[in-house]
Parts: C-alpha cells; sequence; structure tokens
C-alpha cells in the first residue's frame, strides 16, 4: 500500500469517527440516549479509545439510571485522561 493510500484511509477513518460520534452527541442533546449508547458503544467496539467517548457513553448510561455501567466509563475516560475534570466530577 502506498503511502498516500495509508493516509486516506486514516483520513476516512476519522471522517467516519467524526460522524458517528456527531450522530452520538446529537442523539444524546435530542434525548435520545438509547440511540446515543449504541452509536457510542460502536465507536469503542471499532477500536476508539478515546476519554470524551467514554465520558459521553458514561452520561448516556447516568441518564438512563444504569449507574454501575456509568461510573465504569467515567473511570475509563480518567484512565485514558487524569485531569478530565468532567469525568471526575
Amino acid at each position: 500500500m502506498s503511502a498516500w493510500a495509508a493516509a486516506a484511509m486514516v483520513l476516512l477513518g476519522a471522517t467516519a469517527y467524526d460522524a458517528t460520534f456527531e450522530r452520538a452527541a446529537a442523539a444524546y442533546n435530542a434525548g435520545e440516549y438509547a440511540v446515543a449508547e449504541k452509536l457510542y458503544e460502536q465507536l469503542v467496539a471499532e477500536g476508539v479509545v478515546s476519554a470524551p467517548v467514554f465520558y459521553n457513553l458514561g452520561n448516556t448510561y447516568y441518564q438512563q439510571g444504569r449507574l454501575g455501567p456509568a461510573i465504569a466509563n467515567y473511570e475509563r475516560a480518567l484512565y485514558q485522561d487524569p485531569h478530565f475534570e468532567n469525568a471526575r466530577a
């Protein structure tokens, strides 16, 4: 694979990530927490390791009254970024 092809794949992957992340955030903001949960979980299943994704996933669980998974994802966010104050709160 050429360097250009590899770079294109990375950019396309970032675009897919951004689109899914934005759809998840929009669903969350619309109060569609189950939809947001599925989209954030999709990102995690695709191998995304990101403090904001884990934090937002924790928020979706919290909004659905699922405190155990919410706390677990806040902790995952803090593991990725120990200075992520929102996750700490």
